[in-house]
């Protein structure tokens, strides 16, 4: 964590939307507060068949812990996170890089969407967020295609940590 945090550009502009002011922490508020909710789901296939190959982050600690409270610290390892993730790992798809349609993995220098979001829940976990309050989030692009990002839920609202764009954004 500390090579792909170390190794990232400074942060740009885009990502230090958030101002102090007399000691009171205020995040980015362009966007919706939070997401529209429509039900229980089931989680991805991806993520069942990843977490069934034993891997560590799908242990949880039990349930849901409610929102996050974001402080200037906490709001700079999450976009610092979101930043050096998506400058780190170049663009490749899952047929292209393992010759199967559906494979979850860490990326090591390359990967697609869904290599990129374990990335980046990996290294939140390390910084002590719990891994039920970074949510797996699928939705539909124009052509109809699944894109997973992670999305935190905050007391401030929900944010996204996507790639593209490279911006910790508010939902």
């Amino acid at each position: 964590l500390a090579s792909v945090l170390g190794t990232s550009a400074p942060a740009n502009s885009e990502h230090q939307h958030h101002k102090t002011n007399a000691g009171r922490f205020e995040v980015p508020s362009q966007g919706k507060a939070r997401a529209d909710l429509h039900g229980n789901t089931l989680p991805p296939i991806g993520y069942v068949d990843f977490c069934a190959r034993g891997e560590q982050e799908c242990q949880f600690s039990g349930g849901k812990s409610g929102q996050l409270l974001l402080n200037t610290e906490l709001w700079n390892q999450i976009t610092e996170v979101n930043a050096a993730v998506n400058n780190s790992v170049q663009p490749l798809s899952t047929p292209d890089q393992y010759g199967v349609v559906q494979y979850w993995n860490y990326p090591v220098t390359a990967g697609d969407f869904n290599s990129y979001t374990l990335l980046k829940k990996r290294y939140l976990a390390e910084f002590g967020i719990k891994p039920e309050m970074l949510l797996l989030t699928v939705v539909l692009t124009d052509t109809g295609a699944g894109h997973l990002f992670l999305t935190i839920p905050t007391a401030q609202g929900d944010y996204t940590l996507d790639h593209p764009p490279p911006a910790t954004l508010r939902w």
